[in-house]
Order: C-alpha cells, then structure tokens, then sequence
C-alpha cells in the first residue's frame, strides 16, 4: 500500500504518529496513476474544513475581494496545467468564496464536489496561504 501525505517524514517522526486527517489516499495499484488512486474522505472533509473557516481570514483573500468588490473568489489548486489565470478544469476548483462590497463573506464557503485530491497533474496543491495553514492544523 503506498499513501500519500502532505506531511514531510521528519513532521510525521516528531507527531510519533500518521493522524488518519494528514493522508490524503492511497494508491491500489504500483502505478501512480489518478485511476489508481482512493481518496482518503477525511483528509478532504478537513481540507475543506480548514479552508471554510479560516481561509477567509488570510489577507490575500481579502485583498483579492477588495479588488473583486463582488461574486466569488475561487480557490484554485496551483498545480492546474495552464496555471490559475488559464483554462481551469472542475477538478482544480477547489471551491470558492463570495464577495460583498469587496469582502470576504463569513461563512460563504462552497466547496467543489467535482475537486481531485489526485490528478495526472499531482497531488493537491493549495495556494501558499492556505497550504501553510493546512499543514499547521494537520500538525496539531
């Protein structure tokens, strides 16, 4: 069984444990391919989690709602193709925010059932903001 995990061995070694929340699948398969690859629903329910309730708090997504003044804010996974300003597919939408009168709504976070943890692309990587912030919270 191979898991995937965002956690570095070093952080894994320090928690003495793997907490079931940090790894994001497993590959069923010796091939490290997208169909191969189960989802882990708790890593993404936390995912998720972290993201709605404190990613709106991170001053690049306010200052991105300034700039927007109104609808949403999509959280795109950074290892789309064309990158984030390109041709994104559903399953490099991670979800999004609204945006009122140039701020974040609390509590506005939808996310994106049709998002892949795993693509031909690689695994889940989350703007630098929010990666940080995921790996905080998976640490503790």
């Amino acid at each position: 069984m191979k898991l995937l995990c965002l956690l570095t061995p070093e952080e894994v070694q320090k928690m003495g444990r793997l907490p079931l929340k940090a790894i994001c699948g497993e590959f069923e398969s010796d091939e490290w391919l997208p169909e191969f690859f189960k989802v882990n629903p708790v890593f993404v329910d936390f995912m998720h989690s972290i993201i709605g309730t404190k990613g709106s708090s991170l001053s690049s997504l306010s200052e991105a709602a300034r700039h927007q003044k109104e609808g949403y804010l999509y959280i795109i996974d950074f290892r789309t193709s064309e990158g984030i300003m390109g041709n994104v597919p559903d399953e490099d939408i991670v979800g999004a925010f609204k945006v009122e009168n140039g701020k974040v709504v609390e509590n506005s976070y939808q996310r994106n059932d049709l998002y892949k943890v795993f693509t031909k692309n690689g695994l889940v990587k989350l703007p630098p903001p929010l990666a940080e912030l995921l790996i905080e919270e998976l640490k503790r």
